[in-house]
């Protein structure tokens, strides 16, 4: 095929636009298939509903849907994983700590008595007993002590009873994107959606909202924190 005036021009004025031109198309192409998301299935008409109205003021619907039905595929397996797992269970509860405060203040004081008595008794009858462990109950009152003063610092700031599960991360995320697409988390919609692959069958406005407000906090106090932090540094 013969060149043209023209593309001789052309490639006189640009010479660099052939060149590319000539090692795309020499680029090899890409044949491996692609990995498609699995996409959570949907059934009765009330869910169908719930994910109509969370779209409607979204322009591309199709993609939107996909992204969504794609995240909620991601919570179920993140809680179908973690139903078994013993690690996400409630955590044990170890008394009151009150209780267990006066408990190891009593038992200090009582150590304390006993090593004084037993001083006494050592004293009156001199070397015909063996020296009882005195300086060692006193440093055992000193211990349950210190462990009472720990405790009642530490119970300032309760650890929570339930540790997060691995899905709440992704509800989060699936609603912070709901959210900066539609402009509003729509709770009520998005709670209908979470029922299925939670397996929580309670699940409501009200509950959703909550574990929303409940983070939200969290994340506030510590971006706050961390400037305090930042500012006391500098």
């Amino acid at each position: 095929m013969k060149k043209s005036k023209n593309d001789t021009a052309a490639a006189e004025m640009m010479p660099g636009i052939r060149i590319e031109q000539q090692s795309a198309s020499a680029q090899p192409r890409d044949t491996g298939k692609r990995t498609r998301l699995r996409l959570f299935r949907l059934e009765g008409a009330v869910e169908h509903a719930a994910i109509s109205e969370l779209s409607s003021g979204v322009r591309n619907k199709r993609n939107f849907k996909r992204l969504i039905l794609a995240e909620l595929q991601f919570i179920a397996d993140a809680a179908s994983h973690a139903k078994g797992s013993e690690q996400f269970e409630r955590l044990p509860r170890i008394g009151q700590p009150s209780k267990t405060l006066r408990k190891l203040k009593r038992e200090a004081e009582s150590v304390r008595n006993f090593a004084k008595r037993l001083d006494v008794r050592n004293r009156i009858f001199g070397l015909a007993a063996p020296e009882p462990p005195i300086f060692e109950l006193h440093r055992y009152a000193d211990d349950l002590e210190a462990c009472a003063e720990r405790l009642r610092l530490g119970s300032r700031r309760r650890p929570p009873r339930h540790r997060t599960r691995p899905e709440t991360r992704l509800i989060l995320n699936l609603a912070e994107f709901i959210r900066q697409n539609s402009g509003s988390y729509q709770e009520r919609s998005l709670a209908v959606l979470l029922r299925r692959p939670t397996r929580v069958a309670a699940y409501n406005k009200a509950s959703l909202g909550a574990l929303l407000k409940y983070h939200e906090a969290k994340a506030r106090k510590s971006r706050i924190h961390s400037l305090l932090c930042f500012r006391r540094v500098l």
